[in-house]
């Protein structure tokens, strides 16, 4: 009966701080426990991620979950307890990097975040939408502000230096030596305005774009 008593009084909820952003991005993604008793309230956890953050598509595929959120097939570590006191707790504030298990980014589009306490009793989920907008082409480069982050979309050459798609090019400041050419890809960075005016894409970090889920677009 404790633990029934915990799963309708323990409440969790996610909170993000932007619903929409650019792919490559980072998400803070907070997850805060709700207590709405007067009095301090327990749950025991069943593994050592206290937490579970989940990303899925619009059709419930799951995309990328949080480090160690997998569900045990069976117990495996000691249970452990928290207290949590009345009103709101933050038990975590995870930084994604909005790349998926493979190191791939997810495509544009709408998802759904969810988040679960893994704890010994249920305890309702929370879940928020979050729509990561398309990237821009390399033709944009020249319009594009100077020292603002943007997200360009497109193929390396053979060099590794040039970043095009159907409508035009961008110059990388250097060479992505370890990334794929001829494959789709992200760039994230700012455009570097260089003595003579010329422009250039400063990247600060890339990734092969996921071609899955269709549905997710």
């Amino acid at each position: 009966m404790h633990l029934l008593f915990l799963a309708t009084v323990l409440t969790v909820k996610l909170v993000v701080q932007r619903s929409s952003l650019d792919l490559l991005d980072t998400l803070p993604i907070a997850v805060v426990v709700q207590n709405p008793t007067s009095t301090p309230q327990s749950l025991r956890f069943i593994q050592p991620a206290e937490y579970a953050i989940e990303l899925r598509a619009s059709d419930g595929t799951l995309m990328w979950s949080s480090p160690g959120s997998a569900r045990p097939v069976a117990p495996a570590f000691p249970a452990h307890s928290r207290t949590f006191a009345p009103g709101s707790t933050t038990l975590a504030v995870y930084d994604w990097n909005q790349l998926l298990g493979n190191g791939s980014s997810p495509p544009y589009g709408t998802y759904t975040l969810r988040a679960r306490l893994i704890g010994d009793a249920p305890v309702p989920e929370s879940s928020v939408r979050v729509t990561f907008v398309p990237p821009l082409s390399p033709s944009t480069l020249p319009a594009l502000r100077a020292g603002e982050d943007f997200t360009l979309v497109g193929r390396l050459d053979e060099q590794r230096a040039i970043l095009t798609d159907e409508h035009g090019s961008a110059t990388l400041s250097h060479r992505l030596l370890a990334a794929p050419s001829g494959t789709l890809m992200l760039v994230r960075g700012f455009v570097a305005v260089l003595p003579g005016g010329s422009r250039v894409f400063n990247v600060e970090r890339w990734a092969v774009l996921s071609t899955q889920p269709a549905s997710a677009r």
